[in-house]
């Protein structure tokens, strides 16, 4: 029976069974295809879900350190501002046609000032400066004065120093060749030192109240004991050389040209010890 329905049906039942098989080929594979969608969809799903937490993490800890790098770059303005000589006034308006004449109004502006803080505690300031004390030449520029104003500014400082102090003798200050050192790990920056040595006696207390006072931010002086000693004909006081330098961070590029030139005083100055 199977036989017969075998032979009368073989062609149809052939191209039945490979349908049927053709169709369950088909049905595994699009099964298959379907089960590897669905675990790509879920894989997708996870990563996406991990970019926007990722994406989020990123998002507040860009903000924050940015927010955490504009404080720095504040705090290290304020800090280089704080440590360095100031500018007297009177190099915000520089004036290119007579720059010798407003530099000397401002050595005056700055005796006058301390001679009326002098006066009133009772010390003698020294003769002022000038500007062959400087250094001043016929055709110096912007750059030269700048260097001119930096030292007046060191020196300004150290007046009002000793004034505030009492120191019972005050000197004519003299002016030093400005000198340059490396900064540890940095190479593209160097410190710029613009100084000054002044004479001066005066009673133990008033050497640590002048020390004390130019540590003060943007007053800041480095200063330095060059000699010390039991001032000749009164032991309750003691002499001797103190020397002033102001701090100016500058370009190791520049060194060597303009104001910035430790050799550019034209040997005029004493040098440090």
């Amino acid at each position: 029976m199977f036989n017969r329905i075998w032979e009368q049906n073989k062609k149809f039942l052939l191209k039945a069974g490979a349908g049927l098989g053709v169709f369950l080929v088909l049905s595994g594979m699009l099964r298959a295809y379907g089960d590897r969608a669905n675990a790509t969809l879920r894989e997708a799903s996870e990563i996406d879900a991990k970019i926007r937490k990722l994406k989020q993490t990123l998002s507040e800890r860009y903000w924050e350190e940015k927010t955490r790098l504009e404080a720095y770059e504040t705090y290290e303005a304020e800090l280089r501002e704080a440590m360095s000589v100031p500018l007297p006034a009177e190099f915000a308006r520089f004036d290119e046609k007579a720059p010798l004449l407003q530099l000397n109004r401002a050595i005056d502006r700055v005796w006058g000032e301390t001679r009326r803080t002098a006066n009133t505690v009772g010390v003698a300031i020294p003769e002022k400066l000038g500007p062959a004390d400087f250094g001043v030449e016929r055709g110096d520029g912007r750059t030269q004065y700048e260097r001119f104003y930096r030292e007046l500014a060191v020196v300004a400082n150290a007046l009002d120093a000793l004034v505030a102090a009492h120191m019972s003798e005050i000197r004519r200050p003299r002016l030093l060749d400005p000198e340059a050192f490396p900064i540890l790990g940095s190479e593209e920056e160097a410190c710029l030192l613009y100084g000054a040595e002044i004479d001066v006696a005066g009673d133990f207390a008033s050497f640590l109240r002048v020390f004390a006072a130019l540590q003060e931010p943007k007053n800041f002086l480095q200063v330095r004991i060059r000699t010390l000693h039991p001032k000749r004909g009164d032991d309750a006081l003691l002499e001797g050389t103190l020397e002033f330098a102001g701090v100016q961070l500058v370009s190791v590029a520049d060194l060597g040209t303009g104001a910035e030139s430790p050799s550019s005083s034209k040997g005029r100055r004493g040098k440090r010890r």
